[in-house]
């Protein structure tokens, strides 16, 4: 299902080519970030930092974690070719997250 759904956004992407709107690409950033947050025990639980402007962090499965890196660089490229854009804010990273209802979470 997963993979399906990665492969379906990828496809997306393609179709659309160049010229997405900042909206677009931040919504596929949070539908990437939800679908790979799932858990079954704390131990799975990690974070991306995507950076600016995507956000501070992202909790996710382990398993997911350099999958969601990469795709952050594609969509921070992407991005930046908005001069438009700027970010300033600071991030301060979770310091316990674990697994709650199937989830990673902030504890």
């Amino acid at each position: 299902m997963k993979l399906r759904m990665w492969l379906f956004i990828t496809l997306i992407g393609l179709i659309s080519g160049c010229g997405r709107s900042n909206e677009e690409i931040r919504t596929e950033w949070k539908e990437l970030v939800k679908t790979a947050n799932y858990c079954e025990v704390d131990s799975e639980c990690t974070y991306v930092t995507p950076g600016c402007p995507l956000g501070c962090f992202a909790l996710t499965n382990s398993a997911e974690k350099a999958k969601l890196e990469a795709k952050a660089i594609e969509l921070r490229n992407e991005l930046h070719q908005d001069t438009s854009l700027s970010c300033n804010y600071s991030c301060v990273l979770p310091e316990d997250i674990g697994c709650q209802d199937g989830l990673c979470q902030e504890r």
